[in-house]
């Protein structure tokens, strides 16, 4: 069912899932015993998580998590130089999707696993445009974390990367899409506020 003042209520596209990550904050909570997991597995989401501390695990494996049944999503592989962060990452990953996940220190061996769609990039803010880079060349969509850039060679590179992959690429900008934020944007454009 279709509701267009609640995006969470709509039915949506694998592409969009993607696209709405940031914002939307959901995923599943289905075990892999179920038979969802089974039907339409060529359909699956199969996604990497690279940087598995809070932000990675709370805010966007959480909503892989909350989203699973309804997107047919899952994440499949975790990346992090820290051996915590992945132990924590592996662990949630078990309750969440009652599976076992590909472990990887660098990003660099996760550029290598062939059955990953897409990526959400939640490690250092200096690692964003070489994460984003490499896995847009690699063929893979990405959600990636802001700030995208530290630097703006590296960002234009970044760009050129994704226009060539033709790839569908979100960076995180939480919050600006809530009625109260455009809201108060239109309240300031009127000329009420501000002056």
């Amino acid at each position: 069912m279709n509701s267009p003042t609640n995006p969470l209520k709509r039915s949506s596209s694998r592409r969009e899932f993607l696209q709405t990550t940031g914002a939307a904050a959901a995923a599943l909570s289905i075990p892999a015993s179920s038979w969802a997991r089974v039907a339409g597995a060529n359909d699956r989401l199969r996604i990497g998580l690279v940087g598995c501390g809070n932000r990675g695990i709370e805010a966007h494996m959480s909503q892989v998590h909350d989203h699973s049944k309804d997107q047919n999503a899952e994440v499949v592989a975790v990346c992090d130089p820290w051996r915590v962060h992945r132990e924590e990452a592996v662990a949630k990953a078990k309750e969440w999707f009652g599976i076992d996940v590909a472990q990887y220190v660098s990003y660099r061996d996760l550029l290598e696993k062939e059955d990953l769609d897409a990526v959400m990039i939640a490690s250092c803010d200096h690692q964003h445009t070489a994460h984003l880079e490499a896995f847009a060349k690699a063929g893979k969509d990405v959600y990636c974390e802001k700030p995208l850039a530290m630097d703006l060679e590296k960002l234009k590179s970044a760009c050129d990367a994704v226009k060539e992959s033709g790839g569908v690429v979100q960076i995180g900008t939480q919050l600006r899409s809530l009625p109260s934020m455009t809201g108060a944007k239109a309240l300031y454009a009127t000329g009420a506020l501000g002056t």
